[in-house]
């Protein structure tokens, strides 16, 4: 079944439809209460469960979640050690309750999701062999169970590769020229933006804004030892003077965050997409 997805995939224009509000379907329609673990109430409610996934394959969904992404002991710790102990059965029982039911042509997506706070040593507390343990005790679930698609979802790996770009290119700006700081880290940066999908020409504007921002970042802002060379006023004055200009340069920085397309509706309209 999972090649046959992945078929469909990559070798055929179809459409799927991915239905992943399993937790608000359950406590809109079975009452089930916001705070008990998910997988839980599907495995304490088989008929609720595989009736509801009926039906949501009957609209048009090509592909159900089954709602295990609280099911890892990382997620599961704030349920106590009662829904710990139980990762297996909580990941095996809503994989085959839903295989049951899913007719030929439709999926069932097994959910793994993040750590929550927890970070991998170190910066945080947890081993690679306790991620590793922890994930392979919930994906044997799930695969035991017969799901068809294992989904890994989690934090927007874009957003927070943004935000630390964002961080380092005002920092970087305060020492080096914005010449030789485009130069030197382009090649570098360049690929990783690449890979993880962003737009090229969305980052170069967005980097031109950055390394701006970063000529007048104070303490040290170079940008900021030239005004007040001109000038002659002292850097606390020029600091003051310039960080309106700095601001506006913000608000801009974060609206091209928001909204890429004021960047690339110009390049679109001339060069297509």
């Amino acid at each position: 079944m999972a090649n046959e997805f992945m078929d469909r995939l990559r070798n055929t224009d179809d459409v799927l439809v991915y239905f992943n509000a399993t937790q608000t379907i359950f406590t809109e329609e079975h009452g089930k209460p916001m705070e008990e673990h998910l997988s839980a109430w599907i495995v304490d409610h088989p008929k609720e469960f595989q009736d509801t996934l009926q039906r949501i394959y009957a609209t048009g969904h090509d592909i159900f979640s089954i709602g295990t992404q609280a099911a890892s002991i990382f997620r599961a710790k704030p349920f106590g050690q009662a829904i710990i102990d139980r990762i297996y059965e909580l990941n095996y029982t809503p994989a085959k309750l839903a295989k049951e039911v899913t007719p030929k042509g439709y999926y069932a997506a097994g959910l793994c999701s993040t750590s929550l706070q927890d970070f991998l040593e170190p910066l945080g507390n947890i081993t690679r062999e306790e991620v590793y343990n922890g994930y392979l005790e919930q994906i044997k679930g799930l695969v035991d169970g017969g799901v068809d698609v294992i989904a890994i979802v989690g934090d927007d790996i874009e957003a927070a590769v943004i935000a630390i770009l964002c961080i380092i290119y005002l920092l970087l700006g305060c020492v080096m020229e914005g010449l030789a700081l485009v130069v030197v880290t382009t090649p570098v940066i360049l690929p990783a933006v690449m890979a993880i999908g962003l737009d090229p020409v969305w980052w170069g504007v967005l980097l031109v804004v950055l390394v701006e921002m970063g000529l007048l970042t104070p303490p040290v802002g170079i940008n900021l030892f030239v005004i007040q060379g001109i000038s002659g006023s002292s850097l606390g004055e020029v600091v003051r003077g310039t960080m309106p200009f700095f601001f506006v340069m913000l608000v801009a920085l974060v609206l091209m965050i928001a909204f890429p397309s004021m960047v690339l509706w110009l390049p679109t309209l001339f060069f297509g997409s």
